[in-house]
């Protein structure tokens, strides 16, 4: 979304929780962001960072296989997708963890479900409508805790201090109302937010009318627009505790390599150039960028050259604070459950690791986890 664009629809856009209460737009300045980034559809990590030394790899994908001379090595067994190419210099330089065989006990393989399951760190026999990071976020009176930029908001449903960017139909666009409140405090309550939701638009109109000059160019697809939009953000002085992006649809279940390679190359320079401006805004020690999908794909290719729903998946973290390197133990090949990879590492290590770089009190959804030691 363009600057201007944003200016102009920011009235009428959809609130997924109006604001309780009204703040200065800016937060303290060592305040720490998360950054998550979602791959719709569920991302084929398998071709972004590739098994090249498992001859495993190659007899199960045939054509769909990356030659591990193709492949920019990060180990002796896995190496990046070379259309990422953008990223190596994170990887290079320490800024780049990646973390293998995140699953869940039972996985789901359905969207809808396994999604759910992954932004509300539920189990896979448990149902909640809160999100994962709605139980960690501190008491706060800054107005925009999290700003969805592009996805689904679920991460941070309940009643969070957030701020949708995300046009929709659906009930994206409802005022959380806490259960247990009479009619009359109900309807208080949605005028205070209201009134509150419309104080934040001013503030982030405020903020945008200022002469915003970005160091780094970004390219036009629109996950590098989004990421630009990011570096506004901040630029502009807007520090929330997290922004939500997405990209997809990675659900690529026939020819898969030419347009998954095209959303990793938008992945790259996107968060490469984002990278680059908070480094010259001297905030990239603050920042941390994560990636998370519902699941994997199948190891082995399908009869059209594509991949199905799978389980267990490898996720990155960028960030000035990240400690580079491989996480996690890489998940068999060849010991596999009906086709699909056997996870290694419960995915909420990986969000209790998350939330302990940014300092929050461990939910008891992620409580009994285990830092990870990427951060």
């Amino acid at each position: 979304m363009q600057r201007r664009t944003f200016l102009k629809t920011l009235g009428s856009l959809p609130v997924v929780a109006y604001f309780p209460t009204v703040a200065a737009a800016q937060q303290a300045e060592d305040q720490k962001l998360l950054i998550l980034v979602q791959f719709g559809g569920g991302n084929d990590s398998l071709n972004m960072f590739v098994p090249y030394a498992d001859q495993a790899y190659y007899e199960a994908r045939e054509d769909l296989a990356i030659s591990a001379q193709e492949v920019m090595p990060l180990s002796a067994n896995i190496g990046m997708n070379p259309v990422m190419s953008d990223l190596l210099n994170a990887w290079e330089e320490g800024d780049m963890a990646v973390v293998q065989g995140l699953g869940y006990p039972e996985p789901n393989r359905s969207h809808f479900r396994s999604i759910e399951i992954w932004q509300t760190a539920s189990d896979a026999d448990e149902f909640s409508h809160q999100g994962w990071l709605n139980q960690l976020l501190p008491e706060s009176d800054f107005s925009l805790q999290g700003v969805m930029i592009s996805g689904s908001p679920a991460a941070l449903s309940g009643e969070t201090n957030q701020f949708s960017l995300t046009s929709s139909d659906d009930d994206q666009s409802q005022v959380y109302i806490p259960e247990g409140l009479a009619t009359t405090t109900a309807v208080q309550h949605v005028l205070d937010q209201r009134h509150s939701y419309n104080n934040a638009v001013s503030l982030l109109n405020a903020a945008f009318e200022q002469d915003i000059s970005l160091s780094n160019e970004f390219a036009g697809d629109d996950f590098s627009q989004d990421c630009k939009l990011v570096a506004e953000l901040i630029a502009a002085g807007i520090r929330p505790h997290v922004i939500h992006l997405s990209l997809g649809s990675f659900d690529t279940h026939s020819n898969q390599r030419t347009p998954h390679d095209n959303l990793l190359d938008q992945l790259s320079k996107g968060l490469s150039a984002l990278r680059a401006e908070l480094q010259a805004l001297g905030l990239w020690q603050q920042v941390s960028i994560a990636s998370y999908s519902e699941f994997g794909r199948r190891v082995a290719v399908n009869a059209s050259n594509g991949t199905d729903h799978g389980t267990a998946a490898s996720h990155f973290v960028l960030g000035g604070d990240v400690k580079g390197g491989l996480y996690g133990l890489a998940p068999s090949l060849t010991e596999l459950d009906n086709g699909d990879l056997i996870f290694t590492e419960d995915f909420r290590d990986y969000y209790r690791t998350l939330a302990d770089w940014m300092q929050w009190q461990p939910s008891q959804e992620i409580q009994s986890f285990t830092n990870m030691g990427f951060l």
